[in-house]
C-alpha cells in the first residue's frame, strides 16, 4: 500500500518540536515495581510544530492535504531527518488570522500501524 507524501512546508517549533513517550506497563506489589516495554514500537514520537505567516494559498495546500488523509498515514520528513516516515494528524489550527497570512498549528504522531489506507 502507498502512501502520499505532506506537501513541501518548513515548519518551526515554535510550539515545542517533538516529544517522545515511551510505552510500557508497570506493575507494584509489595514495595517491588516491575516495567515491561510494550510491542515493538514502544517509542511513540510526537511533533507539536506551527509555522507563522504563512501565505493564505500555503495555508490552502496544507488543509486539503490534512482533510483529504483524513487521519490516515501519510509520509512526512521531520526537522533533522533525512528519510520520511509515517505520522498521522488528529487536528489542525489557525491563528493569527490576517488579510494575507496565517499561523498554522499542527500535532503529527509516528504511524506504526497496518496498511489500512
Amino acid at each position: 500500500m502507498t502512501y502520499p507524501t505532506h506537501p513541501d512546508i518548513q515548519f518551526t517549533q515554535d510550539s515545542g518540536g517533538e516529544e517522545v513517550n515511551y510505552m510500557f506497563k508497570e506493575m507494584q506489589f509489595a514495595g517491588y515495581r516491575q516495567r515491561a516495554i510494550v510491542g515493538t514500537n514502544n517509542q511513540q514520537s510526537v511533533w507539536n510544530l506551527s509555522c507563522t505567516d504563512l501565505s493564505l494559498a500555503t495555508i490552502k495546500i496544507l488543509n486539503d492535504f490534512l482533510d483529504e488523509r483524513n487521519g490516515l498515514p501519510f509520509y512526512w520528513t521531520p526537522p533533522r531527518h533525512t528519510t520520511p516516515l509515517l505520522f498521522t494528524t488528529d487536528k489542525r489550527g489557525r491563528s493569527s488570522m490576517r488579510a494575507t497570512h496565517e499561523t498554522a498549528s499542527v500535532t503529527y504522531t509516528r504511524w506504526f500501524g497496518a496498511d489500512d489506507s
